[in-house]
């Protein structure tokens, strides 16, 4: 366990270091755009697909800081350092799709019926899961063979 602990506190104190960094980049970054300041300190800007709150994105993760500043980021205003387990990310949000309501609200009945049907087959599962496990079950079939051979001769 200590080697885990040792290498998480190495990994915190590494992130540590790199805000003061990220912060001055971040800095340069809202004056002189963000392919200009990371041009001047020899930085690769990554450029992530279009994503939604929930989905994993490449190089960022899932359910994190960084996601959730992305939704909050004004499109094309760069972030100031966004801090995750991860890493240090400065973030700009050059395009942002909105969530069309009415197309939702066309398929919500439709979503509601596929949920509703989820929900009952798995109620359905767990009582028969239930069912199996509480029942005692007696095998006669040995009997029932033996006095039908029985009756037989």
């Amino acid at each position: 366990m200590k080697p885990l602990v040792r290498q998480e506190v190495a990994r915190e104190r590494a992130l540590d270091k790199l805000m003061p960094v990220a912060q001055k980049f971040s800095d340069a970054a809202a004056t002189m755009g963000l392919d200009a300041a990371a041009a001047q300190e020899k930085l690769q800007v990554q450029q992530s697909p279009m994503f939604t709150r929930g989905t994993f994105v490449p190089g960022i993760g899932q359910f994190n800081e960084a996601i959730g500043a992305a939704f909050g980021l004004p499109v094309q205003a760069v972030s100031a350092p966004v801090r995750t387990s991860d890493g240090v990310f400065v973030l700009r949000v050059d395009k942002r799709v909105q969530a069309d309501s009415a197309a939702w609200l066309k398929q919500v009945a439709q979503q509601r019926q596929v949920r509703m049907q989820q929900l009952q087959q798995q109620r359905v599962q767990m009582f028969l899961q239930d069912v199996r496990l509480s029942a005692k079950v007696d095998d006669n079939r040995k009997q029932i063979q033996a006095s039908m051979q029985r009756g037989e001769s």
